[in-house]
């Protein structure tokens, strides 16, 4: 085998390794994507909520409110026994009059607060129901995720340690330069090595001149000895061609 083979072999292990960072990259996002997703059915479901807190909170407030109207107007009926004057008196009954009517005003109100309670916690329930299956899919689907991202990593892991092993023996003097050259380039060509084909370069699609053709035959002609053969780039993106 060839320096160019044993690059062949390194770069279709890379080419695999590639994908498989390239899914590591991509489960987190897709994870905190559904994260984000229950985080919308979360907030339904909070203002819901806070909704039938308020009107409990308003109900409870509202009671309170007639409470102390009832005390007042005690204390009034209470105050008038000891009244001397007609006009004292008259004027005791009209603030026990609107005390009265104030009572009134707040008995509706809790009525009305009591009565949109029902409807309020019908619709906690529905928003509950709702985050309850997103959550149980959302669950499922993080926990398929993680498992899928373990076992990526650790096949990433492999690949990357049997990278390490295939390029070893290339790590020499006579062949050095030629992995240098490929691992500079595939950060930012992909793939770095590829074939003419009738003269054409398969990375960028250009025609090389006749001369550059003639390079790449050399190399297969002295693939034996890589001391003899030579880095044969394309003058237009720069990938090993052979």
């Amino acid at each position: 085998m060839s320096v160019l083979d044993d690059l062949s072999a390194l770069q279709e292990l890379d080419g695999e390794i590639r994908e498989l960072e390239r899914h590591v990259n991509d489960i987190p996002i897709r994870r905190e994507q559904e994260i984000r997703k229950l985080a919308a059915e979360q907030d339904d479901l909070n203002r819901a909520r806070e909704e039938v807190n308020r009107l409990i909170l308003e109900t409870r407030n509202d009671e309170v409110v007639i409470s102390e109207i009832k005390e007042n107007i005690a204390k009034f009926r209470t105050q008038q026994m000891s009244l001397k004057t007609n006009a004292e008196y008259a004027a005791m009954n009209s603030q026990i009059a609107k005390a009265e009517e104030a009572q009134k005003a707040a008995e509706a109100k809790l009525a009305e607060d009591k009565a949109k309670i029902p409807a309020a916690e019908s619709a906690l329930a529905g928003f509950q129901a709702v985050y309850d299956a997103a959550k149980g899919e959302v669950d499922a689907y993080i926990a398929d995720l993680d498992a899928r991202l373990a076992e990526i990593q650790k096949r990433l892991d492999d690949a990357r340690l049997r990278r390490a092993a295939m390029a070893k023996p290339l790590d020499v003097p006579a062949t050095r330069k030629f992995l240098m050259y490929y691992d500079r380039l595939r950060k930012s060509r992909w793939p770095v090595l590829i074939r003419l084909d009738a003269g054409v370069c398969t990375g960028c699609h250009m025609q090389l001149p006749p001369a550059k053709q003639q390079d790449a035959m050399k190399n297969a002609v002295t693939a034996t000895d890589p001391a003899k053969m030579a880095i044969v780039a394309c003058d237009f993106c720069g990938r090993m061609i052979h």
